[in-house]
């Protein structure tokens, strides 16, 4: 906030808080009247989320006193405090009331899954469609998740055997998860972790890309009202100028619960090369509509960011063993999704048989598992897109490599799949087929 206009933007989103609140409300309304209700538990987690929010409102610490606090006119500090007391903290309330009071009591703790609401199993068809940009059955994808997580596993056990272990796969799992060793015990260090990880990660770019974007970037705590039920780990873009970072953001909650052995793999992800990479680039990219400089389609950008997972393990960065079976592990998670997404949502599994199905067949924490299948059921679709999208780079570069030959240059890939922005992935096989096509002796 370094001008007049940017206190007045940011006052008029503090004032516009309420009509969003609701607006939301006005929509669950009509999902009552016509049958589309959310699961309990997911309700419930939201009003313990909400609960977090008005805490720390009341003892002037959450994200939205935080920022107030930072105006320094007068003027403007006044607005902003009106702001807080008489349209955020009421907003909140409202909503708390209504979800605990009213919407709650017409859940069910029934089933978890899409198929169960109105037109569910066409619902779900068409959420596929927009996620993964393909038009795939969700039996198909059912059985390529079985697929991918063999080969995951397969790697997994060679690793577990190099690292002395007998046993069944299944039986590493739970030796890894049983080691305190392998997990972190403060917050500060899974923040240190994660930002040595994505420092280290910066070495490695000159290897894969040409032309990097000019943006800084750096690790944040995930803010303590959301902690408790977000993701590991995200990402959050620079500006378009960049002068602000590009931030990843780290999950330091319940740090023992923080598998060591993953963090290389989330870094890469979220951090550099994934999503801060990713976004970045197209953020050069000035002739873009801004809908695919800033982000894009799910399929696109997580499966970059899922691909470039795999990608730091062809280049070394992995730092020893037990790091590339964390590697895997996310690799397996992400073929898990497939099955157990199309299960909850297509063949009317619970969250209970998801949950089984993760822990016997990753190597996540169960805390970290729960927290993801919760996920899954209330977002129907989004967690099919990153394998998806992971396999149609990886096609595409083999495709490249077999017709280019000696031609074929990874930087030069690279720069071509992140040259358009978020495209469907659709699009994105034509402009790899373009280059392929241009680089190409003319035939005699």
């Amino acid at each position: 906030m370094k001008t007049t206009q940017d206190l007045e933007n940011f006052i008029k989103r503090l004032e516009a808080v309420p009509a969003y609140f609701d607006n939301k409300i006005k929509s669950w309304n009509k999902g009552i009247t016509k049958g589309y209700i959310a699961p309990r538990f997911g309700v419930e987690l939201a009003i313990t989320q909400i609960e977090a929010n008005i805490k720390a409102l009341d003892a002037g610490v959450s994200p939205f006193n935080t920022h107030v606090a930072k105006i320094t006119d007068p003027v403007y500090l006044k607005r902003a405090q009106d702001a807080l007391s008489t349209h955020i903290a009421v907003s909140f309330k409202k909503m708390h009331d209504y979800l605990k009071n009213k919407y709650l009591p017409h859940t069910t703790t029934d089933h978890d899954g899409i198929w169960a609401q109105p037109n569910g199993v066409k619902s779900y068809k068409k959420l596929i469609s927009y996620f993964t940009t393909a038009s795939l059955d969700p039996e198909v994808i059912h059985q390529i998740g079985f697929e991918e997580l063999k080969k995951c596993q397969t790697e997994m056990l060679a690793i577990a055997s190099k690292l002395g272990f007998t046993g069944t796969l299944q039986e590493f799992f739970i030796h890894v998860r049983q080691d305190p060793n392998n997990f972190f015990k403060t917050r500060d260090e899974v923040y240190e972790a994660a930002a040595a990880s994505m420092e280290r990660a910066k070495s490695f770019l000159p290897k894969l890309f040409i032309n990097m974007p000019p943006a800084q970037y750096e690790v944040r705590k995930i803010d303590p009202v959301m902690e408790q039920s977000a993701a590991a780990g995200y990402a959050g873009a620079p500006d378009q100028n960049f002068t602000r970072p590009g931030y990843f953001y780290i999950n330091t909650y319940l740090p023992e619960t923080r598998a060591r052995y993953l963090m290389d793999s989330l870094s890469a992800h979220e951090g550099l090369p994934g999503h801060l990479l990713q976004v970045s680039t197209a953020l050069m990219l000035k002739d873009l509509p801004r809908f695919r400089a800033s982000w894009g389609n799910t399929a696109y950008v997580e499966g970059w960011a899922h691909y470039s997972e795999l990608l730091m393990s062809e280049v070394g960065f992995y730092r020893d063993e037990l790091s590339m079976f964390g590697m895997w592990s996310d690799q397996a998670w992400r073929a898990a999704r497939l099955v157990v997404d199309t299960g909850i949502h297509h063949k009317k599994w619970s969250r209970a048989q998801a949950l089984k199905f993760f822990m016997e067949n990753t190597a996540i924490a169960q805390h970290n598992a729960q927290t993801e299948i919760n996920r899954y059921a209330v977002s129907p679709g989004q967690a099919l897109a990153y394998k998806i999208g992971q396999r149609e780079f990886l096609r595409l570069r083999e495709l490249a490599k077999q017709e280019l030959g000696s031609k074929f240059d990874i930087k030069q890939y690279h720069s071509v799949v992140l040259s358009e922005g978020g495209v469907p992935m659709s699009v994105l096989s034509e402009v790899v087929q373009k280059w392929i096509n241009s680089l190409k002796q003319p035939k005699d």
